[in-house]
């Protein structure tokens, strides 16, 4: 059996690949978005095919964390107005948008 499950040109076909920096930073950024997307393809097909010729498996790496009630499951148990008194604001999510 060969352990070449994957070639890299049938991930990155893309004969840009070669000549990024001569790119602009929003298609070089374009670009590894891409790259990650596909590199994460690839790493769940090697997963998967691991486990299922029995060279791998997933197993658990630490023990299940305790988890904070939802901010419905707290509502549901103390009511809005005891949630109000000790909810915290976080941060917004964020995103890199090019001009």
């Amino acid at each position: 059996m060969s352990n070449q499950a994957l070639k890299m040109t049938d991930i990155f076909p893309d004969p840009k690949l070669g000549s990024i920096n001569e790119l602009a930073l929003k298609d070089q950024h374009e670009l590894v978005e891409f790259m990650i997307k596909r590199l994460t393809e690839a790493k769940s097909t090697l997963e998967n095919m691991g486990e299922e010729t029995g060279s791998g498996e997933r197993k658990p790496i630490s023990a299940p964390p305790e988890l904070a009630p939802t901010k419905n499951q707290f509502i549901e148990l103390y009511g809005q107005e005891e949630f109000n008194k000790v909810k915290r604001i976080g941060s917004p999510r964020t995103k890199f948008f090019w001009f």
